[in-house]
């Protein structure tokens, strides 16, 4: 039981420094400053400071559940009861199906920039992506 609990503590323990490495430039974002979202670099790039609210919506509970899944895996070999590994597994696998939705969320808010209070103050006057790309047509 000791042993679970420690496990259970590695767990949350990461997932909190994950939490606290997403969560570290939000802040300076959310007020303004685009260049905090330069050092959060995805596979297509740079991340936009005007979307990063949506972006967190669905990495955080992606890579959490991710997370707590591979946890439930580790524990089988060290004797974990199964009652916590049944706990463990389905709280990642129910936090890594949210994320998909959540995605979906990011995406619409990237291309429409709405809803307003997933976009930080400073940023909402900007035109979502389809409608730069519309003038940018237009101007051909």
């Amino acid at each position: 039981m000791l042993r679970d609990l420690a496990y259970g503590g590695l767990g949350v323990a990461a997932l909190a420094f994950i939490l606290y490495r997403a969560l570290a430039p939000f802040r300076r974002i959310w007020r303004g400053d685009a260049s905090a979202a330069d050092t959060v670099l995805t596979r297509y790039g740079r991340l936009a400071a005007r979307t990063y609210l949506a972006y967190l919506l669905w990495v955080v509970p992606g890579v959490g559940g991710l997370l707590l899944l591979c946890t439930a895996v580790l524990l089988d070999p060290f004797g974990a009861s199964p009652g916590v590994i049944d706990g463990v597994l389905g709280v990642g696998l129910r936090l890594f199906t949210m994320a998909w939705p959540l995605a979906l969320v990011h995406v619409f808010v990237h291309a429409t920039n709405r809803p307003r209070f997933l976009v930080p103050p400073p940023f909402r006057d900007q035109p979502g992506a389809m409608a730069r790309n519309r003038r940018r047509d237009r101007a051909r």
